[in-house]
């Protein structure tokens, strides 16, 4: 791993010595600061934090902060260059809500996402979750923030939030708040002409490029990762473009698709069963052991590091991961089958042999659960069947009436793929795309069935065709999903 991955998966520490903290007081709070921001206040948990946006009445961005709730206290935290103008907005709009800021003067703070169970305020810190303490210490968190998606104030401030990453914190269905008229309307639309991504490639973009504007570089490993607002029609995850002469490939923002401590725990799991694979069993422990204390409720985590433990002849170890195993899922039947075999192992055999019983008693309530479940699952096949022979009526009702409408023509061939009658999907979806060749949907579905009946020359021609026009329309979508699928066909 590399230092960057070691900070993002084992925490680091990371200096705020530019952000402050304020204490927001008033029986009015909450409903105050939902109708002023872009994030839904109301849903915020205890120990809970989200980023927001304020934005002014044409959906510009005045300014940005994270809304904290601690211990029955709610905060803002934001750059200290933006606490003066941010308060005299905010207190234009208090007219009779019991709404008062306390600055909290001359205090320091880093963010520890190192320690989780640290005593300070938890936050999610443009998605690194850890906990803000008072001090001044720690490294600089900006390329951090920026493979979590973020650059800098200057690049943000000004700009309708639909062209930057903010817009990501804009919570569209929540009700009023100022500014969401505009950005409602190019958010239903196309979304923003220009937005963030990553250009992927061997070199640091400097020069100007065409399709887009450079914001910031950083170097990964043998890589450059250049954060790059880009026009809609490259827009495109996994795309490759040719800018100066070299190759780079889109990607979507963050750099790190697992942010949560929950997504964390999951992705050092599956590294460390890839490091055991490799005989890397000090690794795999290590990871193992992260994986646990980010989220104590990972049975798989458990499991592993017990097994590995019971190799290495560590047995009261092991048993005490099954019972912790146990109680992070109690149907867990591993839990009894190897706390038996340890206990074998250590001659406890009257204890080995109750463990062995209780492991059969929750087999068999397994294997009856997982009956339930196929039970369920052939009942929603069934209903699944049920509605498209319910749509598919109605849409034959309709070419009886009109042999050419184009609604009913893709309802026939969508249903047709999903019952694997190729042939009929692939006629009417060609029809489709023929009377209206700016159907993204269309492109996707036909490119699906020409690789399932494996037509893959046809399938690629649609799959490019279908790539240009989805783009053109900021049907991203399709758009990617296009792109996936050719991705998979030429590797």
């Amino acid at each position: 791993m590399n230092q960057f991955e070691l900070d993002h998966y084992f925490g680091t520490q990371y200096n705020l010595e530019n952000w402050v903290l304020v204490n927001i007081k008033g029986e009015d709070v909450v409903n105050f600061l939902q109708g002023q921001t872009t994030n839904n206040i109301k849903n915020l948990g205890e120990n809970d934090s989200c980023l927001t946006v304020r934005l002014d009445r044409s959906g510009r961005i005045k300014s940005y902060f994270f809304v904290i709730k601690n211990l029955g206290n709610i905060y803002l935290f934001l750059e200290s260059k933006l606490l003066e103008e941010t308060l005299e907005d905010l207190n234009k709009y208090i007219i009779m809500e019991d709404v008062d800021f306390e600055v909290i003067k001359d205090k320091r703070f880093f963010l520890d996402t190192k320690n989780i169970n640290a005593e300070g305020i938890d936050i999610n810190f443009f998605g690194e979750r850890g906990v803000l303490i008072e001090g001044n210490q720690g490294k600089d968190y900006f390329s951090k923030t920026l493979l979590n998606g973020f650059v800098n104030t200057d690049n943000v401030l000004g700009k309708i939030v639909n062209s930057t990453y903010l817009n990501e914190f804009v919570n569209y269905s929540k009700g009023c708040f100022l500014g969401q008229e505009p950005v409602a309307k190019i958010n239903n639309n196309r979304g923003g002409a220009y937005y963030p991504v990553f250009l992927i490639g061997d070199k640091k973009i400097e020069q100007k490029i065409e399709i887009g504007k450079v914001l910031a570089s950083i170097p990964y490993e043998n890589i450059w990762v250049n954060y790059v607002e880009i026009n809609r029609e490259n827009r495109i995850s996994k795309k490759e473009v040719n800018l100066n002469d070299s190759k780079y490939v889109v990607e979507y923002l963050p750099f790190y698709s697992s942010n949560t401590n929950e997504e964390k725990s999951n992705q050092l799991f599956h590294l460390a069963v890839k490091l055991f694979g490799q005989d890397n069993e000090d690794e795999a422990i290590k990871f193992l052991q992260r994986s646990i204390e980010l989220n104590p409720k990972n049975a798989d985590s458990y499991e592993s590091l017990g097994v590995i433990f019971g190799r290495q002849g560590k047995y009261q170890e092991a048993i005490k991961l099954m019972d912790q195993l146990e109680k992070a899922d109690p149907e867990s039947v591993m839990a009894f089958t190897n706390r038996s075999l340890y206990l074998m192992k250590l001659g406890k055999i009257e204890e080995a042999e109750e463990q062995k019983s209780l492991a059969t008693l929750k087999s068999f309530k397994k294997f009856g659960d997982e009956a339930k479940e196929k039970k369920a699952k052939e009942d929603l096949k069934h209903q699944q069947e049920q509605e498209l022979l319910t749509r598919e009526r109605m849409f034959k009702q309709v070419l009886e009436l009109d042999s050419e409408d184009e609604i009913a023509n893709f309802g026939i061939g969508e249903i047709a793929f999903k019952r694997k009658n190729y042939e009929l999907a692939i006629e009417k979806l060609s029809f489709v795309i023929d009377k209206n060749p700016k159907h993204s949907v269309a492109y996707l579905v036909l490119s699906k069935a020409y690789k399932e009946a494996k037509d893959i020359d046809n399938c690629i021609r649609v799959l490019n065709k279908g790539i240009e026009v989805a783009s053109k329309n900021g049907d991203l979508m399709p758009a990617n999903e296009m792109q996936s699928i050719l991705i998979q066909i030429n590797s």
